[in-house]
């Protein structure tokens, strides 16, 4: 399962959430999308963490985008809980 970017309203920054199989669930506030792999975003990801600033500190989010965050979420659980079942029945 791949993760997700929640771009804010403001534009600028954006909230990344990712289910991982070691971790759990990841919630990061990032600069950018960390997917988009063009030179320019590596570069401005890159500068970030030089600077030390490769997060950010608010998100600002409108109705839709937070539903769409609460179905992924929930799509995040049910893969989860889905998982779970197929270990124990093998």
């Amino acid at each position: 399962m791949n993760g997700k970017f929640f771009k804010c309203d403001c534009g600028s920054e954006g909230l990344w959430i990712e289910r991982d199989n070691g971790f759990g669930t990841e919630i990061s506030l990032f600069v950018s999308d960390p997917q988009i792999r063009s030179f320019k975003n590596r570069l401005s990801l890159a500068w970030e963490c030089l600077k030390g600033n490769p997060y950010k500190d608010m998100i600002i989010l409108d109705d839709q985008k937070i539903a769409d965050i609460v179905d992924y979420l929930i799509e995040i659980q049910n893969y989860e809980r889905t998982s779970k079942q197929n270990k124990n029945y093998s």
